[in-house]
């Protein structure tokens, strides 16, 4: 690594927008192909890949004459897109010319490599034209040359970091991991972030129209886009694939501060799990999110295969009770096996659809005689439910009594016989109230 740098201001000079960016007590490293700022944080050294030799027009770098300022024109990706790079360096002039030594020199070296690349492969182009297939010795294979079966069975060992790695590599890679899928097993997707299987990649805001991508301390910058339009693209490359199959999914798109709320339009996922029918997924946990938005989410999961439903959701000036809505006529609902509610919840359009659950957990404000007698015939006829928690400030004793009419005291335990003959075990204390069903 060359250490001649303590601060560095890079200009990036676009047709319609001026980017800046500055860099204090860094380093620059010359890679094979990219020229890339480093800079220690938290005894950790973060790379921002800067500049790739393949964008570099020229043919070797200079400062300009009694400067610090080196400018790097760019190779133009469409017309109108001309960008050239202004690196001003806070250095020794004889320290900056050192550098763009060492800078000229790895790109020579970079294309010469490419070079010899383009004249071998046109050289066997022009033996296989003059002498025909007799002149080769033996015909090189491909990796795409064996099998397809063979192909995802390479592909099904990779991980999901290493599936987007090979995607890039041609375009029939692509369409095998992409008919294969990403690997993601769990999810979580927030205001500007994603992490995938306990791993968290955030997009930031950067300065003037680029983002900043973080993934296990490596920065990547892109230039006029925005975080929450990049974190779209890549999860509906992560989630393309009808045959992902996700365990978990969490949606908090909601953030939090001290003064306002602030989120990305639920619309933005609906469309992401659109194209696919239905999304194979175990368990979703919405926090946050409305519940007339669950309802639009919930029917793009496939039914059956959806056990679990959490519920989290915003409470309007912290006090108002959200109605459940009309998720519970959703079939994703009433072939799930497992609900828990963990925001409070008005029981009257809910407790008459909720015997076909497994276990239930909710959050119980209050609660009258008409709905204990309901819990009763539920614990009586249900043939699935074999545990129910509720928590919050109802009054649980006497939903014991409508159990044990003889039992009197604030908390404790009673032991109940259904009608369909299941030995059940009530614990219950003033915020709390459990049943479970023995067999």
């Amino acid at each position: 690594m060359s250490e001649y740098i303590s601060i560095i201001d890079i200009t990036f000079v676009g047709p319609n927008v001026i980017t800046t960016a500055k860099y204090e007590d860094s380093n620059i490293r010359f890679e094979k192909s990219s020229v890339n700022i480093v800079k220690e944080v938290d005894e950790k050294l973060i790379a921002v890949n800067l500049i790739p030799f393949r964008k570099i027009k020229c043919k070797t770098l200079s400062r300009r004459f009694c400067s610090r300022i080196v400018e790097v024109p760019l190779i133009i990706e469409e017309p109108g897109d001309d960008v050239t790079v202004w690196m001003k360096f806070y250095a020794k002039r004889k320290y900056i010319d050192r550098m763009l030594k060492d800078f000229n020199e790895k790109l020579r070296e970079y294309r010469k490599r490419m070079k010899q690349k383009r004249s071998s492969s046109g050289l066997k182009k022009r033996i296989f034209s003059t002498f025909g297939k007799a002149s080769e010795e033996r015909p090189s294979l491909l990796l795409l040359d064996l099998p397809i079966d063979i192909l995802l069975a390479i592909t099904k060992q990779l991980d999901t970091e290493t599936r987007m790695i090979v995607r890039k590599v041609s375009p029939a890679f692509r369409d095998i991991i992409d008919y294969q899928g990403s690997g993601v097993k769990t999810m979580k997707i927030g205001k500007d972030c994603i992490t995938i299987d306990w791993k968290r990649i955030e997009y930031r805001e950067g300065v003037h129209c680029s983002c900043l991508i973080i993934y296990q301390g490596h920065i990547k910058t892109k230039i006029y886009e925005s975080p929450q339009s990049l974190m779209f693209q890549d999860l509906s490359i992560l989630l393309k694939s009808p045959r992902i199959r996700l365990s978990w999914l969490d949606l908090a798109p909601i953030s939090c501060t001290s003064y306002n709320w602030t989120g990305v339009d639920v619309n933005s996922i609906v469309k992401i799990l659109e194209p696919i029918k239905s999304r194979h997924i175990e368990r979703v946990y919405f926090q946050d999110i409305n519940y007339a938005e669950v309802v639009l989410i919930l029917q793009k999961f496939k039914a059956g295969f959806l056990r679990e439903i959490s519920l989290d959701s915003e409470q309007i000036n912290g006090w108002s009770i959200p109605q459940i809505g009309g998720m519970v006529h959703l079939e994703q609902w009433k072939r799930a096996q497992h609900l828990k509610i963990h925001s409070f919840v008005n029981l009257d359009p809910l407790i008459n659809h909720i015997s076909h659950f497994h276990t239930i957990q909710l959050l119980c404000q209050s609660m009258s005689k008409l709905q204990m007698l309901k819990w009763k015939e539920i614990i009586n006829t249900s043939k699935t439910l074999v545990k129910c928690v509720l928590r919050g400030n109802a009054n649980f004793a006497g939903l014991a009594r409508v159990f044990d009419p003889a039992f009197e005291q604030a908390y404790g335990n009673i032991s109940y016989v259904s009608a369909d003959e299941f030995n059940c075990t009530i614990r219950f204390m003033p915020e709390n109230f459990c049943i479970m069903k023995l067999k």
